[in-house]
């Protein structure tokens, strides 16, 4: 089900830490991204920076191509204009 906002909200990257790149990743190969929460911290009343542990599983190998942890900044009730129109 996709997400729905009513536009008071937004996510953006807020950048990578410990990012490893383990095995090497061949063009065409097969991979699958995982992630799971690892901690929330508040940033003020409405927002917040979510740390995600990530690991990138290449289709038949043991060894992950790369771990890291990204870090997402997250806002709500934000009153989020609507860009002006220049013509």
């Amino acid at each position: 089900m996709p997400t729905k906002s009513d536009g008071s909200h937004y996510v953006l990257n807020y950048g990578y830490d410990r990012v490893r790149v383990v095995s090497p990743l061949r063009v065409g190969h097969p991979f699958r991204y995982r992630n799971r929460i690892a901690d929330v911290r508040r940033k003020s009343d409405d927002a917040f920076v979510i740390k995600l542990d990530v690991t990138v599983e290449v289709k038949g190998s043991h060894t992950p191509f790369m771990v890291c942890e990204s870090l997402v900044y997250w806002a709500r009730g934000q009153d989020m204009a609507t860009p002006a129109v220049v013509s």
